[in-house]
């Protein structure tokens, strides 16, 4: 795979002049509102205080600036927001390409997981509403490099269970509802044409196995390990699949993986393909996320690919 400098670069090709102008522009309005607005409006407040004859007045004008100032900055914010969803809906799919042109895949922005596939996993309890973005769908390749029957499915999800709550307020009680976020990550599975001999969970929710201590020290430190039958996890758990792993886990934080029958699942507290909105220029460095994501992936399949004695296609 290219570096991440070749890859801003090529990105940065595909940006057109027009969204490079869009943006200026709105970098710009926010200067100058920034700049000219909002010191006039403190001042103009701070005078009327000052020389505010009653008391009473005075002290008035205090919650009229403060309702000023956050419309001023409801203003400013409108005015110079870039569209960036529109931004991701546009060059998305085609910066994914230059990161994966060696792989058959596709790529729905506005699609998910099946939810039924998310249950299975063992990665969070009940729930009650699910969604999810960022849909790709990546064919895994055979030991000559052509596309297998197998894919590797990962997408962003959004999870969250709605609770209720008992409040006592001036003797009163009442109910409300509040939301947890249950998982929210992004979450992939992969379907092989056979079975798996064993359960094996790392950081699940459910402790439905036995747990397990390997002999890499660091990684019993970094996850907790659950399977129906420990000779066979050692067969999955080899020591590069648990460096890399734990490698994994050091760029994504939270990672979690779950083998059951003929599926693996993969879970992390990170949302894929994010948009870096803090350069001061529309520029290749704006997707430094999808490369970064793109490598994540890439080892994963990688690894999938070349265990032959686990991943067997």
């Amino acid at each position: 795979m290219i570096s991440k400098e070749e890859f801003c670069s090529v990105a940065g090709q595909l940006i057109t002049d027009e969204d490079r102008k869009k943006y200026s522009k709105c970098k710009r309005r926010t200067t100058i509102l920034l700049s000219c607005i909002l010191p006039a409006i403190v001042v103009l407040f701070t005078i009327l205080t000052l020389f505010s004859t009653q008391t009473g007045a005075r002290f008035a004008f205090i919650p009229c600036g403060i309702v000023v100032l956050v419309i001023a900055a409801l203003i400013i914010f409108r005015a110079s927001s870039f569209e960036w969803t529109n931004f991701k809906q546009k060059y998305g799919a085609k910066v994914l390409k230059c990161l994966l042109g060696d792989y058959e895949y596709d790529y729905k922005q506005d699609y998910c997981i099946a939810k039924k596939i998310f249950i299975a996993s063992n990665f969070a309890g009940k729930f009650d509403n699910y969604r999810g973005e960022d849909l790709l769908t990546v064919k895994i390749k055979n030991d000559d490099g052509t596309p297998s029957n197998a894919e590797f499915l990962i997408c962003d999800l959004n999870v969250t269970e709605t609770r209720q709550r008992t409040v006592v307020s001036n003797g009163h009680t009442r109910t409300e509802q509040y939301t947890v976020t249950v998982y929210n990550g992004a979450f992939g599975y992969v379907r092989f044409p056979f079975a798996f001999k064993c359960e094996l969970d790392i950081n699940p929710y459910s402790k439905r196995n036995q747990k397990i201590s390997l002999e890499d020290i660091d990684f019993n430190k970094r996850f907790s390990v659950y399977t129906s039958d420990q000779v066979e996890a050692l067969c999955i758990l080899t020591p590069t699949m648990m460096t890399k792993l734990a490698a994994l886990d050091k760029r994504v934080k939270h990672l979690k993986l779950s083998i059951s029958n003929n599926n693996l699942y993969l879970g992390f507290k990170r949302n894929l393909f994010e948009i870096n909105k803090k350069g001061r220029a529309l520029d290749g460095r704006v997707f430094e996320r999808f490369y970064d994501d793109a490598i994540n992936i890439y080892e994963i399949l990688e690894e999938i690919k070349n265990n032959n004695k686990v991943f067997k296609m």
